[in-house]
């Protein structure tokens, strides 16, 4: 049985963080029709399965609940749908996932969105919308929340708090380790830890090595490593990684790219460490490793780390189709290059 919700504008949002989230979607005041625009299909999932509870209050839903998809629709269906008046409640709810695959008759749908039904609730769960076009832009923009892509630095935030929801801890070194291995994406991500879930693991916490064996990703084919090798100037075990990544399917521009946002990021660090020696110590993870690794190539370290990121653009260039070369040999020349500048330099 649906309960009486109040229906009111909301305000679009960001959300920082899963908790951020969670919390904004079970309290938020609801508009007569809203959209949630995401490529993160997760993301979408549970927006939608919170906003639906709310109207429920923990009962399942009944007849005066409907979930329709864009392209199997269309918009006059919707409208059509959201026009009836709720049965024996005091409101109706209507989803539509995919929106942005409706493609017949907008118009309609547009002309519902402008006088909407107050007793229902209609929502539409959408990756990309122009809303230059019916019938998004009929939508107000208060009623519109749209989640950017998480980028490396937000998603730090938000794989502990996605851990957390399948009642998993996780350690900053395994974060480091998800990031690396399996990129940024959340929908991805969270697959892997509702997997992990299921598993006997000991106080159910997740270490590098508890990932490692769960997803069978190998610990040592990763960016991360890959960067490590290099600082070192161990040639052996850099060429080993970067050849074993690329065997597995790791997009070698993509791979040059990480590699170029680790390696500028050691160039501040770096320079901060010569410039200001009261620098206070790094209490994340990632911060404590890039500072070893900064003072593992000794005082001329920005000098090297300048030379790493000149030959990375070259790499990126050849690897786009500048250089006739396949990408294992292009990953090898640039490899021998930069671990050996110590040897050229001396």
């Amino acid at each position: 049985m649906i309960v009486n919700v109040p229906i009111a504008i909301i305000t679009s949002m960001d959300f920082r963080s899963f908790t951020d989230m969670i919390r904004w979607a079970s309290r938020a005041d609801f508009a007569p029709v809203m959209l949630v625009v995401s490529d993160e299909f997760y993301l979408q999932q549970q927006i939608e399965r919170q906003l639906v509870q709310r109207f429920y209050d923990g009962t399942a839903p009944d007849f005066n609940y409907q979930v329709l998809y864009g392209s199997e629709t269309s918009g006059s269906e919707v409208a059509g749908l959201a026009s009836a008046y709720p049965m024996m409640a005091e409101r109706r709810v209507v989803i539509v996932r995919d929106a942005d695959k409706l493609l017949k008759e907008k118009d309609a749908l547009a002309g519902y969105i402008k006088k909407p039904v107050s007793s229902t609730f209609l929502l539409f769960m959408a990756t990309k919308v122009n809303r230059t076009t019916n019938p998004w832009r009929a939508v107000p923009k208060d009623a519109v929340i749209e989640q950017p892509a998480i980028y490396e630095n937000q998603v730090r935030e938000w794989i502990p708090q996605l851990a957390s929801a399948w009642q998993l801890s996780i350690n900053e070194e395994a974060v480091e380790f998800i990031i690396q291995s399996m990129g940024t994406a959340v929908s991805m991500i969270a697959a892997e830890f509702e997997k992990m879930s299921l598993a006997d693991i000991p106080g159910r916490k997740l270490t590098t090595e508890v990932v490692a064996d769960l997803t069978g990703i190998r610990r040592e084919w990763n960016p991360w490593e890959l960067k490590d090798a290099i600082v070192k100037g161990d040639e052996a075990r850099a060429q080993l990684i970067a050849t074993k990544m690329i065997q597995s399917g790791d997009n070698p521009v993509g791979m040059a790219a990480s590699l170029a946002v680790s390696f500028k990021s050691m160039w501040m660090k770096s320079w901060q460490l010569a410039t200001d020696k009261n620098m206070p110590p790094p209490q994340r993870y990632p911060e404590k490793i890039e500072l070893e690794q900064v003072k593992a190539l000794g005082p001329r370290a920005a000098r090297k780390i300048e030379h790493f990121i000149d030959r990375l653009a070259d790499l990126d260039a050849g690897l786009k189709g500048f250089s006739p070369l396949p990408p294992d040999i292009q990953f090898c020349a640039y490899i021998s290059d930069v671990c050996n500048v110590d040897r050229r330099e001396d």
